[in-house]
């Protein structure tokens, strides 16, 4: 296996990034019920379901290639993972102002990690390890305090992908995608504090 390497990348590489699926394997989900009517915290109950493919809703049009018309992305931090030539993963990190990719009660030194995917063949490779702790890396030298990540209570692998790597769960909207295709998902709302370098888990 060739190793692998980490790039930054521009708008007019976009075609690359989209390349690599954004799609996942959902065979089970975080069923969220709230505990003494939430005062006591949440319980979460994996529950298998059958599997099928799910997709970032927000995006199903026309995908990441639509970005730069709904987004500056001349402050985001976009990086992908090749293997020689191909193209196995992405990370898209951006900045935007209250009302855009962060809430209007987040402080202006919250990233958001917008979008993260890895190739089928490749999960389970630290790929997305690798995407992860790069954008870590530019992020806190961009002066960000934060990284905040959207969830679904559907993407398993997700959920415990943020437990890994550090991530703290700080909110749980259980009617956050009431209006979508999707409405009996819970939106998982988790941060990664940008500490020093030498903080970072391995």
């Amino acid at each position: 296996m060739e190793p692998l390497k980490i790039r930054r990348v521009g708008v007019d590489e976009l075609g690359l990034y989209a390349e690599v699926p954004e799609s996942f394997m959902c065979e089970s989900v975080f069923r969220v019920e709230p505990i003494d009517g939430g005062l006591r915290g949440f319980a979460f109950n994996e529950e298998n379901v059958e599997p099928h493919i799910k997709w970032d809703e927000q995006d199903e049009k026309d995908g990441s290639k639509g970005w730069p018309r709904k987004y500056k992305l001349e402050d985001w931090g976009i990086f992908i993972a090749f293997r020689g030539s191909t193209p196995v993963g992405g990370i898209a990190i951006g900045a935007d102002a209250p009302g855009g990719l962060r809430s209007p009660f987040e402080p202006g030194d919250t990233a958001v990690v917008w979008d993260i995917r890895v190739r089928p063949e490749e999960r389970r490779h630290g790929v997305a390890s690798a995407l992860f702790w790069r954008g870590v890396e530019w992020a806190r030298g961009e002066g960000h305090r934060r990284l905040k990540l959207e969830v679904t209570s559907a993407n398993v692998p997700m959920c415990r992908f943020c437990v890994k790597t550090g991530c703290e769960l700080a909110a749980v909207h259980r009617l956050g995608y009431e209006t979508t295709k999707s409405p009996d998902e819970a939106m998982l709302i988790w941060y990664y504090e940008l500490r020093p370098t030498e903080a970072d888990p391995t």
